[in-house]
């Protein structure tokens, strides 16, 4: 059994609004045994005005997740969206240095 740790901003359980292939690349590596964490920010997760923390842990599908409280909309100007970007980023190296 491995330990997968997949970074990915905009990850979509199922029951989200948009591109759920990164979600059903993972159910098929835990139902293939593996250990799976998803590093991922809150952007287009659903209910996801409800993320009040920093960071939110999450069990779905047996799929763990550490979601970061990221602003973003696509109305952002491009500069803006650079820096949501930039802050994922350098959160996400720190959320893989503690995993």
């Amino acid at each position: 059994m491995a330990h997968l740790l997949y970074l990915h901003q905009f990850f979509v359980p199922d029951d989200g609004a948009g591109d759920t292939r990164a979600y059903d690349v993972c159910r098929a590596w835990v139902r293939a045994g593996n250990r799976v964490t998803v590093i991922t920010s809150n952007s287009y997760f659903p209910n996801s005005e409800a993320f009040g923390q920093s960071l939110t842990r999450l069990t779905i599908d047996g799929i763990d997740l550490h979601i970061i409280r990221v602003p973003y909309t696509n109305h952002f100007p491009f500069w803006r969206r650079i820096i949501a970007f930039l802050d994922y980023m350098l959160r996400a190296i720190w959320e893989v240095l503690q995993v």
